[in-house]
């Protein structure tokens, strides 16, 4: 197909001239390729995501995160650690090790990112902020209870 020298319409021409010619009109729509890319790096982000299986556990001061190489390609992981919206630490996770165990925190609201990489340096796929707390852990209740 010719895409500078575009047709403007077809027409269809039956054999023994059972029914009339046909001619219509042609309609060209041009993708938009960088919504293309976008959806592409989207599909694959979200199949590494999942590859990735990245899961989180707290306890009195500490967060474990848990996860997975998401491909063949896969060199080491960074997290970083957030705080009211303001960066506290990135940790490097090299190849060998899946968990990153980040202890001393105070009560609050955390979040983290996890970025893996391949073994150029160039990230593979980055998650959006993933958010957990660092709770008080509850009394016991030590009072006496009367019967009636």
């Amino acid at each position: 197909m010719d895409f500078e020298n575009r047709v403007e319409k077809v027409k269809l021409t039956f054999a023994d001239n059972i029914v009339d010619d046909y001619i219509f009109s042609t309609q060209y729509v041009e993708a938009d390729k960088d919504l293309y890319y976008k959806k592409q790096a989207d599909a694959k982000r979200n199949t590494y995501i999942e590859a990735a299986q990245i899961k989180h556990s707290i306890g009195a001061d500490l967060v474990n995160i848990y996860f997975q190489p998401c491909c063949d390609e896969y060199c080491k992981t960074e997290i970083t650690l957030y705080k009211d919206n303001m960066m506290l630490a990135k940790y490097r996770v090299d190849e060998e090790c899946f968990f990153k165990a980040i202890i001393g925190l105070a009560y609050g609201k955390y979040a983290f990112v996890l970025k893996q990489f391949d073994s150029n340096g160039e990230a593979l796929f980055e998650t959006d902020k993933m958010e957990f707390s660092i709770a008080k852990p509850q009394q016991p209740f030590m009072g006496r209870i009367n019967r009636i």
